[in-house]
């Protein structure tokens, strides 16, 4: 009978064990909320402490994947685009282009207007991780993160 006895509390004892899950489930991220534009003393969500300059993402970011794209937020809050183009004799250069002449942002999100276009908003989360930024653009159907490094001159 005592061995009956502990071979169920045995049994039990390893049922308790395997019936744990283990910690190893994927994060699931918030649904992002536009904040508002903290630089603009007409927005309920302007941040008085930031007086209109609040601009983390300030710089220039060279793309991780595609190191002939670079993103460059300005103090100004627009937006340039540079890509690596090749002459006819074969020298490479950088091509510079005006994404957008405003953007606005909050702690979580960037919101601008490509060109004059004022029909093409576009909304994206950014994020830092150690000294690399992170943007995805929430208005296109791909839930990617796109990781951007300073850019130092280098390729």
């Amino acid at each position: 009978m005592k061995k009956l006895l502990s071979l169920i509390f045995l049994c039990t004892l390893c049922l308790g064990f395997a019936a744990c899950g283990g910690d190893d489930e994927k994060e699931e991220e918030e649904k992002f909320v536009w904040g508002g534009d903290w630089n603009d003393k007409d927005d309920p969500n302007y941040k008085e402490e930031y007086a209109g300059k609040y601009n983390p993402v300030v710089g220039d970011w060279h793309g991780i994947e595609n190191k002939k794209y670079r993103i460059i937020f300005q103090e100004d809050f627009t937006i340039k685009i540079a890509n690596l183009r090749t002459d006819n004799k074969g020298d490479e250069y950088w091509s510079y282009t005006m994404l957008s002449e405003k953007y606005i942002i909050n702690d979580k999100g960037i919101k601008y207007i490509e060109g004059k276009n004022e029909l093409l908003t576009t909304t994206g989360q950014y994020k830092f991780k150690g000294s690399n930024l992170l943007l995805k653009n929430i208005t296109s159907s791909k839930d990617e993160w796109f990781v951007y490094k300073p850019y130092t001159g280098d390729q």
